[in-house]
């Protein structure tokens, strides 16, 4: 998806502040937060798909597989190596 700029070419993001702070510090650090209840790190998990930050979301959930922007399509296919 695309995010739009507003009209004095700033960016709106609806998103929780409290959450947020974590994404900025993971674009920072590329650490994850370990410290987070339950519903913190599924709300992180909500942002991270958001804004496609698929490296914080596969850390936060491993099931989590990055699908190409615009489609359905995973972005990286696994191979049976890959897992095996």
């Amino acid at each position: 998806h695309e995010i739009e700029k507003e009209g004095d070419n700033t960016y709106y993001f609806d998103r929780s502040g409290k959450v947020f702070e974590h994404v900025l510090n993971y674009l920072k650090e590329r650490k994850t937060p370990l410290d987070l209840s339950f519903q913190e790190r599924r709300q992180l998990l909500d942002d991270a798909n958001f804004f496609e930050l698929f490296g914080l979301a596969g850390e936060l959930d491993p099931t989590v597989v990055p699908v190409q922007v615009g489609t359905r399509q995973p972005a990286c296919l696994l191979k049976r190596d890959d897992v095996l």
